[in-house]
C-alpha cells in the first residue's frame, strides 16, 4: 500500500509541476506541489487523528527536504 501512495502522490507532482504555471515567487520559478502521505490498516489501533499528524509530519518534511516532493510516514499504531 505504500509504494501504490508514493506513486499517485508522485504522478500528482509530476503533473502540476509540468503545467508550467508561472510563479514568481517560488524558487522553481513555476507552481510545484510538496506532498505528505501516511499509510494505515484497519487492523492497526491508530485513531484518525495519528493518521492526520503523520501525513502532516511527512508534508513537513518534503517541504523542508527542498520542496517540490513527495513524503511517506506510516501512522504510528
Amino acid at each position: 500500500m505504500p509504494d501504490g501512495a508514493s506513486l499517485i502522490a508522485e504522478n500528482i507532482r509530476s503533473a502540476i509541476s509540468e503545467l508550467a504555471m508561472d510563479h514568481a515567487g517560488s524558487e522553481y520559478g513555476h507552481v510545484t506541489a510538496s506532498i505528505g502521505s501516511a499509510t494505515w490498516t484497519p487492523d492497526q489501533n491508530t485513531g484518525i487523528t495519528a493518521v492526520i499528524k503523520a501525513a502532516d509530519e511527512a508534508l513537513y518534511k518534503a517541504k523542508v527536504s527542498g520542496r517540490n516532493k513527495v513524503a511517506m510516514c506510516a501512522a504510528a499504531g
